[in-house]
């Protein structure tokens, strides 16, 4: 994997604590690249040109455009729906368990769900 994008909404403190337990990841947030308030499928155009896989929490709208661009034929190097609702330790756990153990040729396309496990 060449790197992550964490969607604008991305929750910081949750990206704080990841950042230094996957160092050999690049982390951009969406907001520094000049991403903020930009429609997702810009957003999700713009990671792909960039080999990145993207994070985010937004399960109403963003996760539909990136089924949808696979479903177009559209590169999307992966995408990671986190659900608000969990708490910030499954969600790090589980993070850091996708990232760190899915091989790089399993992330093309592929909408991945945390928590990993059913209950979290």
């Amino acid at each position: 994997m060449h790197g992550i994008l964490a969607d604008e909404n991305f929750n910081e403190d949750l990206l704080r604590q990841l950042i230094p337990k996957i160092p050999d990841v690049m982390f951009l947030r969406a907001e520094e690249v000049g991403l903020r308030r930009t429609a997702d499928e810009v957003v999700l155009q713009w990671a792909a040109e960039r080999d990145l896989v993207v994070i985010s929490h937004d399960v109403q709208t963003m996760v539909g455009h990136a089924y949808d661009r696979v479903a177009h034929g559209l590169l999307m190097p992966g995408f990671v729906i986190v659900p608000w609702r969990l708490s910030i330790g499954v969600s790090l756990r589980d993070l850091e368990t996708l990232i760190t153990l899915l091989p790089s040729d399993q992330w093309t396309n592929q909408v991945r769900y945390i928590p990993l496990s059913p209950g979290g």
